[in-house]
């Protein structure tokens, strides 16, 4: 299933407009780096057959973060406007995100990801996606 196609599915499946949902997966995107992510795994050089299965499964599990992500705000099914959700969301997981984002900051200012640092990276969205709001 493509991207667009996964994301109209989530709208119509949460009753929200494509568009809003759309700027929802966007939001995330852009404040937690994980387009950068995608694009990193998208440019690893692969040899072998493993390798290929290894970064065909980082894309997987990128695209899943990014769904669980949206899945978890579309559930609420709040009237307010998808980017306040997404930073009050965010905000309420601060000192997580702030380590995810510091973290994604100094892979891009070494420059070269590979593997293993992309799937450490992957586990810290997970790690963040399983935090509770803090009251």
């Amino acid at each position: 299933m493509s991207r667009a196609a996964r994301v109209s599915s989530n709208a119509a499946q949460y009753k929200r407009d494509v568009v809003e949902t759309a700027r929802l997966y966007s939001a995330f995107n852009e404040s937690l780096g994980i387009f950068w992510l995608h694009v990193c795994a998208e440019e690893l050089k692969v040899q072998g057959r493993w390798q290929a299965a290894a970064r065909g499964t980082l894309r997987n599990d990128l695209y899943q973060i990014r769904r669980d992500l949206a899945i978890q705000l579309l559930k609420k099914r709040s009237k307010k406007p998808m980017p306040e959700l997404v930073a009050r969301w965010l905000a309420e997981r601060d000192s997580q995100v702030e380590r995810v984002k510091a973290m994604i900051e100094e892979m891009k200012l070494r420059g070269n990801a590979d593997f293993a640092t992309l799937f450490v990276a992957a586990q810290e969205l997970r790690d963040l996606l399983s935090t509770q709001a803090r009251r």
